[in-house]
């Protein structure tokens, strides 16, 4: 600490103007500072402006090679939008080619027994030859299967409910449904059901000719589009409802993805577009290009994330940065010796500067451990006494009230026998957090006073004041609900005496501590996990008045 302050009391002077005469010192030095502003002021100049012009050099190629890089992720993701609408469109027309033919020889041959066989054989076969395809089924109007491409038809089982079903109940058109996403029932594999209405001579609903692509089928394919280590595609229905998506996630096929990005910019622009926006499934930053499609709706969208689109740049920009930084410190070693003269002068003012903010800070830092629980974060014994003495006598020049509540955590010892040494500090810290939290006025001193004992000190607060506090510190330790199996609460709780003096002459601090602890042991010996008011001592004198500073 002496050193310290020989330091900051050390004051630095040129020999030479030592040695001279006063007037011969200032005109020499006069004319020393006059030569260091004429060569360091022009020099510093030319420095900033061949700075300044490298900057705006690299600045604008930079600028240009990012919207290259944009353009280029644009194209990208437009030709992988194109490419999967027009998948997607092959795979639904296929599917609706495949239906038209069962549907036209179902409604004209009829779906007698006699033709089932034959028509079993088919459907098998249009499958087998179909990879897209995991399976076609004719149903009767009842939801009842008739003839499907499976070996074998569970006479019991109806899929009237099924959406798509009811939708061809109620609606007369003849035209491809494409439903969402269902989990087969007899595969178990997730499919996109396209189906048409099947009806009778007069017109009246007659079921309904079901053909389910294979969600794989999809994924399959958009496996072969390069997107990056981040990249995205995916296919929906026009609702909102996710068919599948790249990477996959099982858990998301059948989601909504409504509020997403690419729906949100259907909603207020074209039906097809691109936007770099953040994914709502992982907060991926992306350019997306998304195309609705004419024929059916479906949305399919391509997706490239920030990071990869902008990986080259990076990599190029840090090279072209790393080149621009050496020739900046080509210039800033050149202009070293021109700006030394003025780095020696103020030397001495910075490091004195440097020696008494890492001294202010070495002595708050200091005061911190000295006056801190290392543990808790609260004031700690010694400066818990420190600031009840002061308080005290403030207490004592005022006339007011000085109130003291101890607290205790109910059965620690069991608590550290069941849950160990850790968990008794962690339990030690929620207390203490708690504390924090209720004793939150500027003059309120919360400390741990030992092992599980904490005291809080209320300045201008009475008794009815301070017993509210310890009331409302039991409270919240309750609501915490921390597990405490050996107690009887089953909880952890703690017990709290709450005291409050005026200052006469005649009590001291530790008849307010004494009558705190009182209060403390009354609370246990009632039950624990309650405040009750301390007891004076013959010599102290309660506060009778009702007042509580907030």
């Amino acid at each position: 600490m002496g050193r310290l302050s020989s330091l900051a009391s050390f004051s630095w002077r040129p020999s030479a103007a030592a040695d001279l005469g006063a007037d011969q010192a200032h005109v020499r030095l006069s004319g020393l500072e006059r030569q260091k502003r004429s060569i360091v002021l022009p020099a510093l100049c030319f420095m900033l402006l061949i700075g300044v012009l490298l900057i705006g050099v690299e600045a604008w190629s930079r600028a240009h090679a990012y919207t290259n890089r944009i353009e280029e992720g644009e194209a990208a993701t437009a030709n992988a939008v194109r490419a999967t609408a027009e998948h997607a469109a092959a795979s639904i027309d296929l599917a609706a080619a495949i239906l038209s033919e069962f549907v036209e020889r179902v409604e004209i041959d009829g779906a007698a027994a006699p033709a089932l066989p034959r028509l079993h054989r088919h459907l098998m076969t249009r499958v087998a030859q179909t990879p897209a395809l995991q399976g076609l089924f004719i149903y009767d109007e009842t939801g009842r299967s008739v003839v499907t491409s499976l070996t074998s038809v569970d006479k019991a089982r109806n899929d009237g409910d099924r959406l798509y079903f009811k939708y061809h109940q109620s609606h007369a058109d003849r035209d491809v449904h494409v439903g969402a996403p269902i989990l087969g029932r007899s595969s178990g594999l997730w499919v996109l059901p396209v189906s048409r209405r099947l009806q009778h001579a007069d017109g009246s609903f007659a079921g309904v000719a079901l053909a389910t692509v294979r969600i794989s089928h999809f994924q399959k394919y958009y496996e072969g589009f390069d997107l990056g280590r981040n990249g995205a595609m995916f296919i929906a229905i026009d609702d909102g409802t996710l068919v599948t998506r790249r990477p996959f996630v099982e858990g998301a096929i059948g989601t909504s993805i409504v509020q997403g990005p690419v729906f949100t910019l259907l909603r207020n622009g074209p039906p097809a577009g691109s936007a770099m926006r953040a994914s709502k499934l992982d907060g991926v930053e992306r350019l997306y290009a998304y195309r609705k499609l004419e024929r059916y709706p479906l949305v399919v969208a391509a997706a490239l994330a920030r990071e990869d689109i902008f990986a080259p740049w990076w990599q190029d920009t840090r090279h072209e940065c790393a080149a621009l930084l050496a020739m900046l410190a080509t210039l800033a070693v050149a202009g070293w010796r021109l700006l030394r003269q003025v780095i020696i002068r103020d030397g001495m003012a910075l490091e004195m500067q440097r020696l008494q903010t890492r001294l202010r800070g070495t002595v708050a830092e200091l005061d911190r451990l000295v006056n801190t629980d290392a543990l808790t974060g609260l004031k700690n014994r010694r400066c818990l006494g420190e600031r009840m003495d002061v308080e005290f006598a403030r207490a004592a020049r005022e006339n007011t009230s000085l109130a003291l509540v101890m607290i205790d955590i109910d059965f620690f010892k069991r608590y550290n026998d069941l849950y160990g040494h850790p968990g008794g500090d962690g339990c030690l810290r929620l207390v203490s957090d708690v504390i924090a939290q209720v004793s939150q006025r500027p003059g309120d001193i919360s400390a741990r006073f030992g092992g599980e004992e904490f005291a809080v000190l209320l300045p201008n607060t009475d008794g009815a004041g301070a017993l509210a506090v310890a009331k409302k510190l039991c409270e919240a330790v309750a609501a915490l609900r921390v597990p405490h199996a050996a107690s009887e609460r089953g909880i952890v709780t703690i017990s709290a005496g709450a005291f409050a003096l005026v200052p006469d002459g005649v009590n001291s601090v530790a008849d307010l501590l004494d009558a705190a602890d009182r209060g403390l042991y009354a609370a246990k010996s009632a039950g624990r996990g309650q405040a009750c008011a301390g007891v004076p001592g013959p010599a102290v004198r309660p506060v009778a008045r009702v007042r509580m500073v907030s």
